[in-house]
This record gives C-alpha cells, structure tokens and sequence, in this order.
C-alpha cells in the first residue's frame, strides 16, 4: 500500500539520504507500533537512497545491506551480523579465512555461555566485524536493520560501534525498530538516539484525511464510508491494508463481507508481530467485552509486574483499542478465533471469579460461566439463576435457554431442581406456552410441597394460566393463602399473591370463580419489594377501576404511567395490562400510540413472544378504530411471529380480532378458517372469552344464523356481567345482539339493548353510540329514523371510524331511496363507495346501482366528496319511484341472496344448500320482490341482517 500521510517521516528520512550522497553518514532510527508500516518505510528509504546516489554519482551504486531480526534472535548470537555480510554475498566470500574462523569461533562461545553468560567478544572482533560491514573499497553504504528489538547482544553491540563511527565515513545506519513497553532493548535505543548525527523517526496512525485517500475509489459507492472505515481501522496502515483487500474481492465477488478475511487476518498478524504480551492482552480484552478495564486485564492475566496501562496504550496505536474496549466486535471474534479452546475457557473461568469477586452483575458473570460450558458449584447456580431472572426481564429468550441448559446439569439439591424447574417453565412459556405445559406439571408439587420458594410458586401462576393449566393454578393460589393466613409476619408472599390474584381477576375471570380466596391482606404502610409485583398490581389495578367505574380522565393517566413504569424493567405482563386498560376505557388514540412506540425500537428473536402480544393489542386497536386492513396485518403479523403453539390462552385475542377484520372486508371464508384451530380450553376462563364469543357471534349472524349468534351474544354479556366487566368498551355485545333481534323480529327487544347500552359508563362514546343509533333507527319509530341516522353518521364522521360510517350512510341511503329522495340517496351512496375503497372492502356490483336506479346518475367525483349529508332543501327525484320492498326476507331467502350476489349459479347454490334447484329458483323470485329488484346483479352483497 503506498505510503500516505507519512510525509513528515519522508522528509527526515530524505534528510539522512542527502547526507549520504554528500559522503556524510548518520543514524535513522524509525519507531512504529506493529501494523504502522514501519517495514513499508524502510523499503522506500532504500528504493529513495539508491535513485539518490546513483544521480549524485553518476551512476555509482550504494551498497545496501539488509537484516530482519525475527522473535529468538536474541537466542542467536551475531545473527543479524551474519544477515548483514550475507546480504553481500561477494564480499562475504573474499573475507581471510581467520576472520571467518574468528566470527565463527566467538558465535559458539556465545552460544555456549548463553543469555548473560558474561562472554566478552573483545573489541578487535567488534571492529573487525565492522570493518567487514563497510566494505572494502570505502563507497557509500546503506545499512538496513528491521525489528532491531530482536537482535541479539553481540549484533547490536556491532551496531553501536558503527553508530559512533558513521558521523565521520559515507556510511548511514536505518534501525527500525517496534516501540512498545515490553521490548527489552530501550537501552541500545537510547545510546542510538543520543548522537547529534542520528534522527528519529515516530510512526503514528494515519489521520481522517489519509484513510479517505487510502480508500479512494473504494469508498465511492462501496459498502464503506471513509468514516466507517477510520472507525474500523483507528488509522492501522495495516488494518487499512486489510480492509482494501476486503473492498476489492466485494468489487471483484460482488457479495464478500466487508469486513471480512483480509481485515481479520490483519488483525492477527499485527497481533503475532507485536509479541506474546500483546497478543495475550488482546486476548484477555475479548473475553472480558464490555467489562474491560486494563485493571481487570492485569488481574485476568494475573501479571502484576506487566505495565499493562502501557500496553493498552500500545494495542491503542496498533488501531484495535478505542478508550477502554477493543475497536470493533469483529477484531474480538477474530482474537478469539485464534486461541486454543482449552486455554479459552481458562480464560472464561478466570473471567467468571474475577468479576464475581468485583460484584459484576450476574448475567455478566453468567455470560462467562455459559462458555466454559461444565457444571457449577452452588454459588455458581445462584449466580445463574439471577441470570436467568435477569434475562427473562429483557424477554431474552434464547439466551435464557442456554442459561437454564446448564443450570439443569449443574443442580445437586431438591431445592435448587425446584428453583431451576420453575425458571424454565417461565422460559419456555416465553418461547412456546403449549410446550411449557410438562415442565409446569413437574414443578406444580414443587409449589404444594415447599421446595419452591413461596414468592416464586405465586409467580408461576400467570405462566400455569397462559398454558391453559387452569386446575394447577387453582391449586397453588389455594394454597398459598393458606399459608399466608398461617404467617401474616410473611409480607413479601403476601403481595405478591396479592399483585397475582388482582392480575388473575381480570385476565382469568373464570379461574377467579372457582378460588377459595380471591385476595389477601397486605400490612398497611408496606409495598411489593420486587419490581415485577409492583408493576403487576399497578397494571391490574387501573384495569379493574376501568372495569368497575368506566372510563376516567385518572384511570387513563395512571394507565399511560403504568406503562412507562412497567416497561422500564418489569417485563411485559404489566404492560399488556396497562396497555388493555386503555383500550377498555375506549382510548384508542393513546393506546395506538404507546403501542406503536414500544414496537420501534428493534426487539430481537429473543422477544417475539413480547412483539407478537403487542401486535395483538394494537391490532384490536386499530380494528376499533376502524381500520380493519391495517389490523388484520397486525394480526398476521403477530401470528406469523409466534405460530399457534406459542400462544397458549392468549391466542383468543388474535383469533377474535382477525375474525371481525376479515367479516369487515367481506373475506368470510378467511373468517370461518381462524377457528379451524382450537382454542386451548383454558381460554374459556380468559377475558379474551368474550372477544372469540363476540367474533364468532358476528359470524353466525354473516351466515344468516342468528340464532346462534343470539346464543353467542347472550352468553358474552352473561360472562361480562359475572367477571365485573361489563361495559360496552369492553365488548358493544348488546348493539350486535339488537341487530340479531331484529332479524328475529323482536323490536321491542333490541331497543331495550340499546338504550340499556347507551346508559352504561362509556355507552356515549361516539365510537358506541353511532352504531347503536343505526340499530335503533330500525326499531320502528319511522318519524324518528332519519334524524338518529343523521347523528349516528355524524358522530362516526366525528371519530374516524370509517366501517361504521360506510354501514350508517348506506342505512341513510336506503331511508332516503325509500323516501323518494332518489338523488340524495346516490350523493351518500358514493360516499360510501369511497369508504369502501379506502377501507379494501371487495364489492360484487357498484353499490348505486343496487340501490339507487340506473337512471338516477352518481354526482362526479368532485361534487361525491363535497356532497353534505343532510340537504337543506331535499328534492325528489322527477321519475316514478320504484316498488318498494315488500317485507324481510326468511333465513332461507337470506341464504339463497347472499350466495346469489356473490356470483353462484342456482344449481351451485341448490347443491350448498341441498336443495332443488326448482327451490332456488322459487326463492329468488320471492326475494326480487321483496327487494325491489328485478335481476341478480341487483341484489345487495352487503345487505344487513333486514336493519333499516
């Protein structure tokens, strides 16, 4: 790579090469961290020193001689001598056979006596040696010694002697050398340096500018910015190297990874040149991570005589440190790569007692416990446990599976099996409720026989309900009261059964039912101690004052804290129980709005279950709203997500809210299909009961089958009223059950319904009230029929919610088609189009032309949009009004117009409905009659159930 941003070093450099072609010598000593490029500089310094003495010459060569001290040098004595005279092969072979015999003689002695053996070579062998460098016929020479810090005594004791002689002969010394804390030459160095005819040469990293130019091309339009690639590299010549021959193989492959192998074996290759202290430093950085400290790495090592603070310093010009953590997670993971498995897991235990010993959080500790992968001691285990709690907190689930992995192979104790047990079951209930079901069994006697901590038995409950263990969770909560009334002084058991029984009243009514204790005192003046009861009993509690008292401006203000709280570190039950609040108490708009929030930040596999319920939650939001595309992808996404084993009793909100949204875009087949899948028979027990009785009542009466709709509805608003939450913000049963009454002919019925609806708390809530004014428009007072249409339109309008607004404008078209206000009628009706459209609602025929004749012509598009809802002045249409209905149609009449509008034929009808089609053909002729029309395509595809 060409040497960039070194031209303050090239300019020296060049300074020493002018003296040599003056006949004047000197020392360069140039110093670089490894990966600098220091060897780089060196070749050049020889290419520059060649060109320059051959011009200054004319045409008389410098001698270069090259030597690179490798790491066990220092082992062999007059090493680099020997690559010095060897590199000049032919004056090597001209020496007198007594100096040759010399060397030799005086390198065995050396050798012999070994490091600080005290062997003298004596002064005559030194200049002889050095007369031998120079040369025999006194031209300029060019001495070039790379990683000096290698070089045995002898050789550098040679170098030295030269040193001091260059000032005055045509002979220039370039020494590189690596510069960091623990190179044992410092004082040869220092006794080079010192000349007046030496300089110095301090390689640092490159700067921003010189990494841009560096890329070049490479950054137009690469995968890697100038700034990423600074970032990566800290300015590393090498490390840059690396990562250009990363960019050319992506330029050249069209999908390598950048960064990839040749970023990584640079790396590794500066590491192994800079010597075992700092590669076993880096070492001990990537295990640590984001624990690192240089304390921590001096411990790990244990090598209090290392000046690490030092050394750190040195891995920080290498370009592999930032601060106090290793530059990017790729150089850990390729450091890493490199160490043998027995000593990585060495490091790993010595990193658990380390950090253990510091106080490091458990799931840190855990981190590294997991990796040396064999059974731990008890102090081990309960580190390991708190992991385990710690992770389930994040909703981390796959990390927490490897965490409860070996804290089952490590448990020696009944009551760690227990505490180990009940972990998993909360894992798995994370990651599949229905495949939790066994592990929760095993760990029910656990709870009943006192193996289980009693906190922990009160916190399994909600995970027995979610996996539809209704009976056990019966069980423990008994239970545990009993032993509550038996030691009041336990307050920490007291609130926590007492958070878990105020969660089971509103989530699992049904289960509520059948306890033998529904609530347990708590002393007064004392607070759940754990985070998770706390969150839990303020997620229940605003829930059950919705449900007692309705909505309240208090009740939506402690439910938006309760979610900002719950979410700060309780995990997402109080949150979903915050977040159902909310929608209880009708505020859609705020419950859109924290979902949405708490769905941003990137949530990893680990949290799908978390992701997949708040899906759910914001998917009925939105069907609420009006919006039923917008939740049915909620929804889809969400199950897509999780899959059907993943839900347990939860699964009954997708279900529900999938079901209306499908009904709601006329895809009834798509409907149907959601309860082809049981229900877990826990969910029966569930509030989401209501919502799957609720959907499915919607889809009986879709079907023309309102009397098992009626069944559906009647049984939803007994269940509501028995749970203590019967509001119409929960479910609007009574406005659907009126709808069916109708059908049934039963007026009087469905207008106590409604009324009884619109006086419960909320029952005025624009959202509620403007469907229940459409039913009731149908209830029989035909003076009073336009104006409650009026306002249930107007007050849909008001709200936003776009599919009961499409379904009271097309009630308020009829009301005006029947009144004779033919161009009215088709004003509204195209507005209704709109909304389909808007909506994805699927249509058979234009809706105007089904209602409104052919002759009476839509208003264009502009004057649709403008068009008002009520006219000031109406005025009727100038051609004969056509024969109104005559009456509603039978089940079986019903039956046979839906399947006619929606395209089959009468024998495909005769055959569904295992009928004649002589039958079909009867019934179609009533049903024109009834309908005022007078073919087929006439026929309306999304009549109601003979409303209006």
């Amino acid at each position: 790579m060409e040497l960039i941003g070194r031209d303050e070093a090239r300019s020296t450099c060049r300074t020493v090469i002018a003296d040599l072609t003056r006949g004047r010598g000197g020392v360069l000593v140039v110093e670089g961290v490894a990966g600098s490029g220091r060897t780089a500089l060196l070749d050049a310094v020889a290419e520059e020193a060649t060109a320059a003495v051959t011009r200054a010459t004319a045409g008389a060569d410098v001698e270069i001689l090259h030597a690179t001290g490798l790491a066990g040098d220092r082992e062999v004595p007059l090493g680099v001598v020997h690559q010095l005279l060897r590199s000049r092969p032919a004056t090597w072979g001209r020496t007198d056979e007594s100096t040759r015999a010399a060397i030799e003689l005086a390198s065995f002695r050396a050798m012999i006596a070994g490091p600080g053996g005290g062997f003298d070579a004596g002064p005559h062998l030194v200049g002889d040696l050095c007369t031998q460098l120079l040369g025999p016929d006194g031209g300029p020479v060019l001495l070039v010694v790379d990683d000096a810090q290698h070089a045995d005594e002898l050789s550098l004791r040679c170098l030295h002697h030269l040193a001091r002689r260059a000032r005055h002969l045509p002979v220039v010394l370039v020494v590189g050398v690596e510069n960091h804390p623990d190179v044992t030459w410092a004082p040869f160095r220092a006794e080079l340096v010192r000349h007046r005819h030496s300089r110095r040469v301090l390689l640092g990293r490159i700067d921003a500018d010189g990494v841009a130019t560096v890329l070049g091309d490479h950054a137009a339009g690469g995968p890697l910015t100038a700034v990423e690639a600074e970032a990566l590299t800290g300015g590393s010549p090498a490390l840059l190297a690396g990562l250009v021959e990363d960019l050319e193989t992506a330029r050249a492959l069209g999908d390598a990874d950048v960064p990839g192998c040749g970023y990584r074996r640079a790396v590794l290759s500066v590491l192994h040149r800079a010597g075992p202290g700092l590669l076993e430093l880096a070492r001990a950085a990537a295990v640590l991570g984001d624990e690192t400290t240089p304390s921590r790495v001096a411990a790990l090592l244990d090598r209090p005589r290392t000046p690490v603070p030092d050394l750190w310093t040195t891995l920080e010009r290498m370009g592999l440190v930032a601060g106090q953590r290793l530059r990017h997670p790729l150089v850990a993971d390729t450091v890493l790569s490199d160490v043998d498995a027995g000593e990585l897991r060495a490091l790993h235990r010595a990193a658990a007692e380390h950090l253990a010993a510091c106080g490091a959080p458990a799931r840190v500790v855990a981190r590294h416990l997991l990796a040396v992968d064999e059974p731990v001691d008890d102090e081990g285990l309960g580190v390991l446990c708190e992991a385990i709690e710690s992770v389930l907190r994040a909703s981390d689930v796959q990390g927490a599976l490897g965490h409860v992995d070996l804290a089952a192979r490590s448990v020696r104790h009944d009551a760690g099996r227990a505490t180990v047990t009940s972990l998993a079951a909360r894992v798995q209930d994370q990651a599949s409720p229905v495949a939790a079901r066994s592990t929760l069994r095993r760990l029910v006697p656990f709870a009943l026989d006192g193996a289980l901590r009693p906190a922990d038995a009160a916190d399994i409950v909600p995970t027995l309900l979610g996996a539809g263990l209704a009976d056990e969770a019966v069980a423990v909560l008994d239970h545990l009261a009993g032993r509550v009334a038996d030691d009041g002084a336990d307050t920490e058991l007291a609130h926590e059964l007492a958070a878990v029984l105020e969660a089971v009243a509103v989530t699992h009514p049904g289960v509520a039912e059948r306890l033998a204790v529904r609530a347990v005192p708590t002393h007064p003046g004392t607070a759940p101690s754990g985070i998770r009861a706390w969150a839990r009993h303020q997620g229940a509690d605003v829930l059950r004052r919705v449900h007692t008292h309705g909505p309240d401006p208090a009740s939506t203000r402690d439910a938006e804290r309760a979610v900002a709280s719950a979410w700060a570190g309780s995990g997402p039950e109080a949150v979903e129980l915050a977040l159902t609040a909310l929608v209880h108490a009708d505020e859609l708009e705020t419950a859109d709005r924290l979902a949405t929030e708490l769905l941003e930040p990137p949530i990893d596999s680990g949290r799908t279950q978390w992701r997949a319920h708040l899906l759910a939650i914001r998917a009925q939001v939105r069907l609420r709203r009006g919006d039923p595309t917008a939740a049915r992808d909620d929804v889809r996404r969400a199950t897509e997500t999780l899959g059907v084993r993943g839900w347990g009793t939860a699964r009954g909100l997708p279900v529900a809210v999938g079901l209306q949204a499908d009904l709601a875009l006329r895809r009834r087949d798509d409907a149907a299909a959601r309860l082809d899948t049981p229900l877990l028979p826990g969910t029966a027990d569930s509030r989401h009961e209501l919502h799957v009785l609720h959907a499915r009542a919607l889809l009986h009466r879709a079907g023309q089958r309102p009397r098992a709709a009626a069944a559906d509805l009647e049984r939803c608003g007994r269940l509501a009223a028995r749970w203590g939450c019967d509001l119409p913000a929960v479910v609007p049963w009574r406005t659907e059950l009126a709808e069916v009454a109708l059908a049934l002919d039963d007026a009087e019925r469905a207008r106590e319904l409604l009324e009884a609806q619109v006086a419960l708390p909320g029952g005025d809530r624009p959202r509620l009230l403007g469907p229940a004014l459409r039913v009731l428009a149908a209830c029989g007072d035909a003076s009073r029929r336009g104006a409650l249409l009026r306002e249930s339109v107007t007050l849909l309008q008001g709200c936003g919610h776009r599919v009961e607004l499409r379904r009271s404008l097309l009630a308020l078209a009829r009301f005006h088609r029947r009144s004779g206000e033919d161009e009215l009628a088709a004003s509204i009706l195209a507005r209704a189009e709109t909304l389909a459209a808007e909506i994805g609602i699927g249509r058979a025929a234009p809706v105007v032309e089904r209602i409104v004749p052919s002759t009476v012509a839509a208003p264009p598009a502009r004057a649709v949009a403008s068009a008002p809802t009520t006219p000031t002045a109406p005025r009727r249409a100038e051609r004969p009004t056509p024969a109104p209905p005559t009456g509603p149609l039978t089940s079986a009449e019903s039956r046979v117009a839906d399947l006619a509008a929606r395209g089959h034929s009468n024998r495909a009808i005769a055959a569904r409905l295992f009928v004649t089609v002589s039958t079909v053909e009867q019934h179609l002729t009533r049903i024109y009659k009834k309908l005022g029309v007078s073919r087929r395509e006439d026929l309306p595809l999304d009549r109601p159930a003979d409303v209006g």
